[in-house]
């Protein structure tokens, strides 16, 4: 992953590709996060060119219709609508209940707007939770707290994209999740420049979007190759009895279950799956055959090649008989040679 510097330097070179028009809107300063979004779009070759709406300007833009972001017209629309910003206007609201309905009633109006104004798809922010500490844990039920409104706006943008076939979201509440409130939203950047998002943290988030306007662009991933062995189970088949093996419920095994049971989900949303394993093909098939505790079995393969060969070849042979450009492929293998030879 690129450095906030990094991207910055990419956002100024030009790419020579079919323009993707792109604007961002956004309740608070949103300059590093256009020029991130834009780094990382030059770094994957795609041409994005950006307007960036000025500060908190979010509903004069998308109500006028003689805007100029409509003057621009966009093919997508980018809408951050920072939970810093939204608790200050919840202490100003005069009925907290109702808080998170209205939200959504206005964002609602926006999707509609947009689309009717432009036919641009939207990728829609969701939101960060931020507690405002006056109920403690009491906060999860007392609906007059902004945590009980946040979390309640959260699961209406759900259920109201689950009805916008040309809305996408952008899950920044998993960013939380996973690095914390405070590492990536510090309070200090908001309250001196109106910056949320630390810089360190806007790579991550310029990757996501970038991500998904590959998505809508075709650029998605369709087939996964494995290896097996220390890969879909722990230890080599052909070194020990199969029933030593390490998978189901019990030590390292259910990691290795819980992968498989990814990797099965994955081919049921439509991932081709494949195996690519230096071993004989007998021995490779036999714990798919013979093991209880196996999530996948052979039939969930669309090729399955064992063999002695170098794995850079036999990846390319199964790329070939798909029909799908490499880009469109996960390699995964616990041997970080094989990796970097395929790679």
């Amino acid at each position: 992953m690129y450095s906030i510097n990094e991207l910055i330097k990419f956002s100024k070179k030009a790419i020579d590709s079919k323009p993707i028009k792109l604007c961002i809107l956004g309740n608070c300063s949103t300059q590093f996060l256009t020029k991130a979004v834009k780094g990382e779009g030059v770094a994957r070759n795609l041409n994005l060119v950006t307007y960036e709406a000025g500060y908190n300007q979010t509903t004069e833009e998308i109500l006028n219709p003689n805007s100029e972001m409509y003057r621009f017209n966009p093919d997508i629309v980018i809408i951050y609508l920072a939970s810093e910003k939204l608790y200050e206007d919840f202490c100003q609201c005069s009925n907290p209940d109702n808080f998170a309905e209205n939200t959504i009633s206005e964002i609602k109006a926006y999707h509609e707007k947009i689309t009717e104004n432009t036919g641009a798809r939207i990728i829609q922010f969701n939101f960060a939770e931020i507690s405002d500490q006056l109920y403690g844990n009491f906060s999860a039920k007392i609906k007059t707290s902004f945590i009980y409104q946040i979390r309640k706006l959260n699961y209406l943008l759900q259920k109201l994209m689950s009805t916008e076939s040309g809305v996408f979201p952008y899950d920044l509440l998993s960013l939380q999740t996973r690095f914390g409130y405070d590492k990536i939203f510090p309070s200090v950047q908001y309250h001196s420049a109106k910056l949320t998002i630390g810089l360190d943290y806007l790579p991550f988030v310029s990757k996501g979007i970038v991500d998904i306007i590959c998505a809508m662009n075709g650029k998605i991933k369709k087939c996964i190759i494995t290896d097996l062995d220390n890969t879909l189970w722990g230890g080599n088949a052909g070194d020990r009895d199969i029933g030593d093996l390490e998978i189901g419920s019990i030590g390292r095994g259910h990691a290795f279950s819980d992968f498989q049971r990814y990797i099965k989900q994955l081919k049921e949303r439509g991932i081709m799956l494949a195996v690519c394993s230096k071993n004989n093909e007998e021995t490779a098939k036999r714990p798919f055959e013979e093991l209880d505790d196996m999530e996948l079995r052979l039939n969930d393969f669309i090729i399955f090649t064992a063999n002695w060969d170098d794995k850079a070849t036999n990846v390319k042979n199964i790329i070939s008989t798909l029909n799908i450009s490499p880009d469109s492929v996960v390699f995964i293998d616990d041997n970080s040679f094989e990796r970097n030879t395929v790679k």
